[in-house]
């Protein structure tokens, strides 16, 4: 606490010394040359424009955090999908298994006299009821884990893509004046 206002009383007394100017207007200093001072052009600065306005540097740990839940939200999309498959293909099981041809072949081995009371009969009738909804959903489920993978894995794409192509630059001073830092990873 005690460095922080020791820089911050230096800073106040240094910004005592300094004369408060507007742009353009030149302090006179002893010994030196107003006049000339006075010719000396004023640059003005111009927008370049040319960057790609995305974000330089970041937080590298929230930067990670944001990649590892897009890589689990692809797991648990790919999870689903995986479950949605298995269902859809326990509902064409089960649309295999109560098809009208097992009623026929029921028919046929009693005589082509169907019961009224088979538990056969009954499961049979069952399956294909069943068949429908279980397929059904499991196609649905298939559908949405495989558009949460799509999403979730374009996004960890685009996330690993930033952090690659991520561009950090800074000035700092030296003794002589200042120096630029620039750094690209690709």
């Amino acid at each position: 606490m005690s460095r922080q206002r020791s820089r911050a009383r230096r800073a106040l007394a240094a910004a005592a010394v300094l004369p408060l100017l507007l742009p353009g207007e030149v302090a006179a200093q002893p010994g030196g040359d107003a006049e000339l001072a006075a010719e000396a052009p004023v640059l003005e600065w111009t927008h370049e424009g040319g960057g790609t306005g995305g974000r330089t540097g970041g937080d590298p740990h929230a930067m990670n955090k944001k990649i590892r839940r897009a890589g689990a939200t692809t797991i648990a999309g790919a999870s689903l999908a995986i479950a949605g498959g298995v269902t859809a293909i326990a509902g064409g099981v089960l649309g295999y298994l109560g098809s009208p041809g097992r009623l026929k072949q029921l028919k046929q081995d009693n005589d082509y006299v169907l019961p009224v009371d088979d538990p056969k009969r009954q499961q049979i009738i069952a399956n294909a009821r069943m068949a429908t909804f279980v397929l059904a959903s499991g196609v649905s489920v298939l559908v949405v884990g495989v558009i949460i993978t799509a999403v979730a894995r374009s996004r960890l794409k685009k996330l690993r893509e930033q952090r690659r192509t991520s561009m950090a630059f800074g000035a700092a001073p030296t003794r002589g004046g200042a120096a630029l830092h620039w750094e690209v990873r690709f």
